[in-house]
């Protein structure tokens, strides 16, 4: 009864035209997309740079409320104190990491950046909060090297000291630490207040 019908040939040309821009539209598209992450594969230092570029500038611009001369230097200090504080964060891990022979240990993981703590509050606990922050801050910071430097000496001590190194009992013991050394601080800090 009913028949297929045939379409036309100028019917027929018209489907071809626009089938064939729509491929032209998705192959440019698609050879857009290929060079872009070609030149991402090759240039990561090129995008990291960019990126930080946008990050420093939005940090330092977004939401400035009041005199610009005020805000940019006060938020460049700021910036300047961020990246230093990662950059060596990021040294550090490396460093250690290289000095254990292991990838996956952090001395986060290991209850150092806790023992940090436990200490400024255990400083805080006994001298006082007002005799603390009226010590001398070059003599509070030679205190603080020399604290943390012999607990962490102690700590790794502690973790390495094992003739045999077990990944698996180091991390669990380092965790444990950590746990302990913010126990201890929280309530070191909870009974000065």
């Amino acid at each position: 009864m009913f028949s297929p019908s045939k379409p036309s040939a100028a019917a027929n040309n018209t489907i071809d035209d626009s089938a064939s821009v729509n491929n032209d539209k998705t192959t440019f598209g698609q050879s857009c997309l290929a060079r872009l992450w070609t030149f991402i594969v090759n240039h990561p230092k090129s995008i990291a740079a960019i990126i930080l570029l946008i990050s420093t500038i939005l940090f330092l611009t977004v939401n400035v409320n009041g005199h610009w001369d005020f805000a940019l230097p006060l938020r460049g200090k700021k910036l300047l104190a961020l990246m230093v504080v990662g950059y060596a964060i990021g040294v550090s891990t490396l460093l250690f990491q290289t000095l254990t022979h292991n990838p996956i240990l952090t001395p986060s993981l290991l209850g150092f950046d806790s023992l940090y703590v436990l200490l400024q509050s255990l400083l805080v606990f006994f001298l006082g909060a007002i005799s603390f922050t009226s010590i001398n801050p070059l003599a509070k910071f030679t205190l603080e090297i020399v604290l943390m430097f012999g607990a962490s000496l102690l700590l790794f001590k502690l973790l390495f000291s094992k003739s045999r190194q077990d990944l698996t009992r180091l991390i669990l013991v380092g965790v444990i630490f950590g746990v302990l050394f913010r126990s201890l601080s929280a309530d070191c800090q909870i009974d000065q207040s």
